[in-house]
């Protein structure tokens, strides 16, 4: 159980991260569109932020423990279905 929710964790943590990514992105767009530089440039500041965040979130070392629960909460569920 501990590894599917330090799984579950982990994955949420990616999730969030990719979707205030995708809001930071859709700001930057609606700012352009409307013109207005200061706007923008917070816009883009704050799409760098999350950018990096989510890089950070998506980091190798961080996504292996995430991959490797996952790997043994589905080999668990398997072997316990026989």
């Amino acid at each position: 159980m501990l590894h599917t929710d330090r799984a579950v964790s982990g994955a949420q943590l990616i999730i969030a991260a990719g979707q205030r990514l995708d809001t930071a992105v859709d700001q930057v767009s609606r700012a352009r569109a409307a013109g207005d530089p200061t706007a923008l440039r917070a816009a883009e500041i704050l799409k760098e932020q999350c950018l990096l965040d989510y890089r950070l979130a998506a980091l190798p070392e961080r996504l292996a423990p995430v991959l490797e629960s996952l790997i043994t909460a589905s080999t668990s569920i398997s072997q316990r279905a026989r």
